[in-house]
């Protein structure tokens, strides 16, 4: 099993907006879990291989390695934490990999890498915020207007690390596909990813779901609904998503 995981751990990237839907990931990432957490000796094999693929600048993140990495990062014994943080600090796998170690990008892996996502929803707005121009990061929120200013490429990396630490299931392109499959109902959109329930605005922070596992796809990260639809849409228009 370990050298099964090995070879999905150097795949090409698979990123892909369809991916949430595929039970194959899933179904690999429990096998993971079970090989891995809790076993010091298959996680001290593991951590060899990352030192051995990085040293080899071989890695390409996939939603198999960023999760290997997120859970040997979260490892309940010592050495594998420090360990990985030899390879990797400050939890930075894509950052370093991907995006040249940009800090607009470090503390928002981080926090995904750790599972906080609250504060990573919260930093995703406020990098949206910053990136939209110095009005938007004064009043630290959005006008519709203004998400043309975003740059594709930063738009895609938040989606990119979204995406990644969430095996497919969070990120605006997940958000996209949904919307457009229903036809750009939002009604529908925000029923089905869980922005709404029993007809009632699903309230903020604790009626939402915070943890990868339970949440339906598309949930986060999350846009104030109450203001409208007008950001989330320009959002989704963006031709970051046409090129």
């Amino acid at each position: 099993m370990i050298k099964e995981i090995q070879e999905k751990f150097i795949k090409d990237l698979i990123f892909n907006e369809h991916h949430y839907n595929n039970i194959d990931i899933l179904s690999f990432i429990d096998k993971i879990d079970s090989h891995l957490k809790n076993n010091e000796k298959n996680q001290i094999n593991m951590l060899n291989f990352f030192r051995f693929q990085s040293e080899k600048e071989y890695i390409r993140p996939n939603y198999f390695n960023v999760y290997i990495f997120s859970l040997l990062n979260r490892s309940i014994y010592n050495n594998i934490k420090y360990g990985i943080l030899e390879i990797y600090p400050k939890t930075d796998f894509i950052s370093s990999v991907i995006f040249q170690n940009s800090h607009e990008y470090k503390n928002l892996e981080e926090l995904l890498a750790l599972n906080k996502l609250i504060e990573a929803d919260k930093l995703t707005q406020e990098i949206l915020c910053k990136l939209a121009g110095k009005n938007s990061q004064n009043r630290q929120w959005l006008y519709f207007t203004e998400i043309k200013e975003i740059k594709n490429k930063d738009l895609k990396n938040i989606n990119l690390l979204w995406n990644l630490y969430s095996h497919g299931k969070f990120g605006f392109l997940i958000q996209r596909n949904i919307w457009l499959n229903t036809n750009k109902n939002w009604k529908k959109f925000w029923s089905q990813i869980g922005w709404i329930n029993n007809n009632k605005w699903t309230r903020y922070p604790n009626e939402f779901v915070w943890n990868i596992k339970n949440a339906p796809a598309g949930h986060l990260p999350l846009f104030n609904q109450i203001r409208g639809t007008r950001v989330i849409e320009s959002i989704f228009n963006h031709e970051a998503w046409l090129s």
